[in-house]
């Protein structure tokens, strides 16, 4: 692989985890790799689905699961 697909798989996360370590480990060492994986990161953010928004309190309560579940609607 080319420097520029090792950086490209790294950031699309589908090296395996020995890989993986050494593109880390290339990261650390080589300003190239640097620029290259920051160049994937941003051209490939957008196509990112946005984060899951998290939900402290659930807006359910457990008599409408079991009314709807049950149905004593």
């Amino acid at each position: 692989m080319t420097l520029d697909e090792r950086a490209f798989a790294f950031v699309l996360g589908s090296l395996d985890d020995s890989a993986t370590g050494d593109v880390a480990d290339e990261i650390g060492r080589s300003d190239k790799m640097r620029e290259r994986v920051s160049y994937w990161r941003r051209h490939l953010a957008p196509l990112l689905p946005p984060p899951v928004e998290e939900v402290y309190e659930n807006p359910v309560s457990w008599e409408e699961v079991e009314a709807v579940v049950f149905g004593q609607i």
